[in-house]
């Protein structure tokens, strides 16, 4: 016997599986159906039609929304880092975020720069990671020291206890700008938990674990390094609705802050008002031959309002008058444009 179904067994496996889910059809109504509505639209599979594909591998933790969210506080601090830094160097200093996304812990581990300084923090309610490199870490505690930075670039592996204090210093700017960033999700500031050179021997969530990777880069003058942050999707899985809400109330009163600054800005603004006493047609050659004296007369009515202009727009009808010795105009009615 065949092990291979032919199209007829295939189309009455079909049929039993309807007969289950249908009530019993007479043997007329059943060979009026086609064969292709069966194949094309089997009605077993429509309960599961609102199923997606999920990777268990590599589980899409972190949506798009959420790395918008994130990817926005990181700017702000980067922006606020490079402030602090250009002063405390004395030097432009810049601080961006040209990469955000989620990887595999396992991948963060293999991707990361071995001449790194890998400091285990303590990030929201758990722990995350943060790596510079030592090269530009030499280079900041060289301007630090008054230096010019041209000699940093060694093979030499470890800081001095001196370097490491100064390094602490400036990571200690990075960490207030980062909860200022976050505002009330972070209630406490990044702490320094421990400092490794190796990164394979850091534990900090299972290799399959899904983690937020950040690069930053920093550069001083011509010089650019990079430093990178890892957070792992449970250190920021309990406050997400708060950091949503975050986002919501920080866009809101921007909203509101720009719209009050406009208001200000439009209500010392200077504009040219001008008021139109009337028009009247006249030839060419009667305004040739005006002569002091002459009288035009106007279409306008000694009783109707004058038409007054802001900015060249219709605003305002008013009646002419003086006021303290100076021609004035009473508003008596206001135009809808």
């Amino acid at each position: 016997m065949s092990s291979i179904l032919s199209q007829d067994e295939i189309n009455a496996l079909l049929m039993g599986v309807m007969d289950e889910q249908e009530p019993e059809s007479s043997p007329t109504q059943s060979s009026q159906v086609s064969e292709t509505e069966f194949i094309s639209k089997p009605r077993h599979l429509e309960a599961f039609q609102h199923i997606v594909k999920y990777d268990f591998r590599r589980p899409n933790k972190f949506s798009k929304d959420l790395l918008r969210i994130l990817k926005g506080f990181h700017d702000n601090m980067a922006r606020l880092f490079s402030g602090s830094l250009s002063v405390y160097l004395r030097q432009d200093v810049k601080v961006n975020l040209p990469y955000i996304e989620q990887h595999t812990y396992q991948e963060y581990i293999d991707d990361c720069n071995e001449r790194a300084r890998h400091y285990i923090l303590s990030f929201v309610d758990d722990q995350a990671i943060l790596s510079f490199d030592i090269e530009i870490a030499m280079l900041m505690v060289e301007k630090i020291l008054g230096g010019q930075g041209a000699d940093v670039w060694t093979n030499r592996q470890d800081l001095t206890d001196i370097e490491l204090i100064i390094l602490r210093n400036i990571l200690d700017k990075l960490f207030v700008h980062q909860k200022e960033s976050w505002g009330e999700v972070m209630k406490d500031l990044p702490r320094i938990i421990s400092v490794e050179t190796n990164p394979r021997v850091i534990h900090l969530v299972q290799p399959n674990d899904i983690v937020l990777k950040m690069v930053f880069e920093l550069s001083i003058g011509d010089v650019l390094g990079i430093f990178t942050y890892c957070i792992p999707y449970i250190a920021i899985d309990h406050v997400l609705s708060q950091l949503i809400d975050s986002q919501y109330s920080r866009s809101k009163h921007q909203f509101i802050k720009k719209e009050s600054e406009m208001k200000e800005n439009l209500a010392i603004a200077m504009v040219d008002i001008s008021t139109e006493l009337g028009k009247a047609d006249v030839t060419v050659e009667e305004v040739i031959h005006l002569q002091v004296g002459d009288i035009v007369t106007l279409r306008t009515k000694k009783t109707e309002d004058l038409l007054v202009k802001v900015g060249g727009l219709n605003k305002f009808g008013a009646a002419l008058g003086v006021s303290d010795k100076h021609y004035a105009i009473k508003i008596n009615q206001i135009f809808a444009n």
